[in-house]
């Protein structure tokens, strides 16, 4: 990158943020860019908006930069919360909390303040802002999770039938968030994708990477692979020896497969398959978020990207003035 990032190349409050499907190489990319910047003397940090990464007892199956890397980059809002913080239906880090934790850290940011991660309801909580919504309804949710116990899927039928902008976005395995779309829909009479918002955090520059399906779907199968290898189930053999097993955190993609290794219902080969498969149909569905959401300066690079490409598009949109 030739260009230089002096102070004045850089509007207040700067900002941009790097997302996609899983697999598709966020970390790694945000690394290199934020070596750039530091290259031209402008340090930056980057906060991660990734919901597993939030839990600090969950390392194998997150994907969640090394600890090395968070050593050589600074990273916020990683190892914030207990697995144990899910129990029940309520979320464990909603994203109003993310949107009010964003905020307190905004100001002590460097520009341009860098998101990284792939969970879009905490993208779309700074970029769009928050709806006011109505508190929580415990006896709603019972009744929807009675249908849901009797039935799976039928909560997420439920909304995309009501809102299927949300349902999009939320997908079918997100039960906590579902239960809350619902929940908003019902309180309000209206869908809870349209619900008054007040204003975004910060106007940043959107980079999707989208890597060409064969070269992502390989690069799936191949991290869930190194996952088993590296001891994914007997991480969560050790975190069911110490936590109860209906905990939400239990049902994310790689540990419910383990999990059901370690009570001796399915093969470890069966369950590299299985996970496999669900990350792929997750970062299918982010892909088709991604496509069909409204942004303004989103724009879509294909994979594995480079810091160079992404400042030339931050530059293209008007975001930051040449020198």
């Amino acid at each position: 990158m030739t260009d230089s990032l002096s102070e004045e190349t850089l509007t207040p409050r700067a900002g941009i943020v790097l997302t996609g499907p899983t697999g598709a190489g966020k970390t790694d990319l945000s690394l290199r860019l934020a070596d750039e910047f530091s290259a031209q003397g402008r340090p930056i940090e980057i906060v991660s908006a990734d919901a597993v990464s939030i839990y600090r007892e969950l390392e194998i199956g997150t994907a969640k930069p090394s600890r090395e890397d968070r050593a050589h980059v600074r990273h916020h809002l990683i190892d914030i919360r207990s697995i144990a913080d899910s129990a029940g239906y309520a979320p464990a880090y909603s994203a109003g909390e993310f949107l009010r934790d964003f905020l307190t850290l905004l100001p002590s940011l460097p520009d341009p303040a860098l998101v990284v991660g792939g969970t879009a309801f905490y993208i779309d909580a700074i970029v769009r802002g928050l709806a006011e919504t109505p508190p929580a309804d415990p006896d709603m949710r019972e009744r929807l999770m009675a249908e849901e116990a009797a039935r799976a899927g039928a909560i997420f039928d439920r909304l995309t039938r009501l809102d299927p902008e949300s349902a999009c976005r939320i997908g079918p395995s997100n039960l906590q968030r579902l239960l809350r779309a619902l929940e908003v829909c019902d309180r309000t009479g209206g869908k809870f994708s349209e619900q008054a918002r007040r204003p975004p955090a910060i106007h940043p520059l959107i980079v999707v990477i989208s890597p060409d399906r064969s070269d992502l779907y390989g690069a799936i199968n191949e991290r869930v692979r190194r996952m088993f290898d590296r001891g994914l189930v007997e991480e969560t053999a050790s975190l069911l020896g110490r936590f109860p097993p209906d905990l939400p955190a239990f049902s994310i993609i790689g540990y419910a497969e383990a999990a059901r290794v370690v009570r001796g219902e399915m093969s470890r080969d069966a369950a590299v398959e299985e996970t496999a498969r669900r990350t792929r149909h997750l970062a299918k569905r982010q892909l088709t978020w991604w496509r069909n959401v409204r942004y303004e300066n989103l724009t879509f690079m294909p994979g594995p990207g480079s810091p160079a490409d992404i400042l030339a598009k931050w530059k293209e949109r008007g975001l930051c003035a040449d020198t």
